[in-house]
């Protein structure tokens, strides 16, 4: 009954003493926050250490799976295969029967040796092959010049083209230098045989020597006038160079002339002061004299022999003179 009445003393209003209100903070609070913070930091320093070390975990193990791959080729590379490595098992199994690896006068083992003599047979067997491939290559060049040969122009394809090849050489003979290469043009896109190209090329050749011939001897027109000249055995002076021709003093009268009436030796006579005394400018003197008939073609011949035994290098002319 005292209870009961001590409990009635207190106001409603207000809570007992032993009494813990709801709306009042636990009195432990605060060290579960700290204990909380204090958790979070330590798992987020793990993490860190995590992503730390987890790139020097993965980069080392990397390393060494590189460092036993590199192992065991090293290793294979050692190791023969079939029945050598047997042997060199028993070997290992049987110390005292095993001989120490013969060398030869190189110092190197014998393995390396056979390796070495291998490639080279290798070696030497692909030169071969390439020799044999050049030779068969060259083979194969001739067999096609020679049906190109045999492909050549006929009928009256040929015709025209002996025809545009005779009227180079006119034209060359005549000095219209133009005219001879409009002929070689039109033979040229004709040709179908390397033996009709050479033709061509042939006359081609000796049509520009005959024009570096004239070009020389109205080169030397242009200071010939008041000069004297040895010709005939008789000195001879020029007393004037017009555009129609030449006057020459000679045993006290004047003589004049039209280039085209001037003899052929006095035309060389004239050229000779532009060319050197050298056999390449037999070249071009033989050149000048295959084109006069006056000449004829053995002393062109002559010049160009000598040319050719004194190292000078061109075209087979003297056949030129054989196609004529």
């Amino acid at each position: 009954m005292y209870v009961l009445l001590n409990m009635n003393t207190h106001p409603k209003d207000q809570p007992a003493p032993n009494s813990v209100s709801m709306n009042s903070p636990a009195p432990h609070e605060p060290d579960r926050t700290r204990t909380s913070i204090a958790s979070r930091r330590r798992h987020a320093n793990s993490l860190r250490r995590r992503n730390r070390t987890g790139p020097i975990l993965t980069v080392t193990c990397l390393v060494v799976l590189l460092g036993v791959l590199v192992f065991v080729n090293s290793m294979r590379k050692r190791t023969p295969s079939g029945g050598e490595g047997k042997s060199q098992t028993q070997a290992s199994e049987h110390p005292q029967q095993s001989l120490p690896q013969s060398r030869n006068l190189t110092g190197q083992p014998d393995a390396q040796v056979q390796s070495t003599d291998v490639e080279t047979r290798a070696a030497k067997s692909i030169a071969s092959d390439t020799v044999t491939e050049n030779a068969q290559a060259d083979e194969a060049a001739i067999s096609e010049i020679a049906q190109d040969d045999s492909a050549g122009l006929v009928g009256d394809d040929r015709v025209r083209f002996d025809e545009l090849l005779q009227s180079a050489r006119r034209a060359t003979d005549s000095k219209q230098f133009s005219l001879a290469e409009h002929s070689l043009i039109a033979a040229r896109n004709m040709a179908n045989s390397e033996s009709e190209f050479a033709q061509v090329e042939r006359i081609a050749e000796f049509s520009q020597y005959v024009a570096e011939f004239w070009r020389a001897f109205d080169e030397s027109l242009q200071d010939l006038e008041g000069t004297e000249i040895q010709h005939d055995g008789r000195r001879m002076m020029v007393v004037s160079v017009r555009q129609e021709g030449i006057t020459i003093r000679d045993q006290g009268q004047n003589h004049g002339y039209a280039f085209d009436e001037l003899s052929p030796e006095m035309v060389l006579t004239i050229a000779n002061r532009r060319f050197s005394q050298t056999a390449s400018s037999d070249v071009f003197r033989g050149a000048y004299m295959a084109t006069v008939p006056e000449f004829g073609e053995l002393k062109a011949r002559q010049l160009w022999r000598n040319a050719r035994s004194a190292g000078v290098e061109f075209g087979d002319l003297e056949r030129l003179l054989e196609e004529q």
